[in-house]
């Protein structure tokens, strides 16, 4: 492990696979704790992504952002690697905040969406590791790009 990277800071988050049945081998490239990113709690659909602080990430608003930017550029890079579909887990935190107005009535009130499955006809794939090695790939190449309409589009 790098003594560069500060495992006591970090950004967590949860993706869902909703296409390819996930496994623990095939993400080893993002296990074995010695990069910035990191891949843990691995199951069937999720897995947790971690982004550490390095010591030049020393104002917390920056480190936020890039992380951010990291997360965003690996569910991008898995997507097209694996032509699946794997977004953060929405409901980890809360879920989106509407507010449903009625201007009649003069009355509003938060919508809580419930938790809707993914709905599709294919049968599931399975994950392996060819398609994590080119995740990486495709990662690491956006991830160079300092053109910020990547995420635009």
């Amino acid at each position: 492990m790098s003594n560069t990277i500060n495992k006591d800071v970090y950004v967590k988050t949860k993706i869902v696979s909703h296409h390819h049945i996930l496994n623990v081998e095939s993400f080893e490239y993002f296990t074995k704790g010695d990069t910035l990113i990191e891949v843990s709690d691995i199951d069937e659909r999720t897995f947790m992504l971690s982004c550490y602080k390095t010591p030049q990430n020393t104002n917390p608003d920056v480190f936020y952002s890039k992380a951010h930017n990291i997360i965003s550029h690996f569910i991008i890079a898995i997507n097209v690697a694996t032509l699946g579909h794997f977004t953060w887990d929405f409901n980890f935190i809360s879920p989106t905040p509407y507010l449903l107005v009625d201007e009649l009535k003069k009355a509003s009130h938060l919508l809580f969406p419930k938790g809707k499955k993914y709905l599709n006809n294919e049968k599931p794939l399975s994950i392996d590791k060819n398609l994590i090695w080119r995740t990486l790939q495709v990662f690491l190449a956006i991830s160079k790009d300092d053109d910020r309409s990547l995420k635009k589009e």
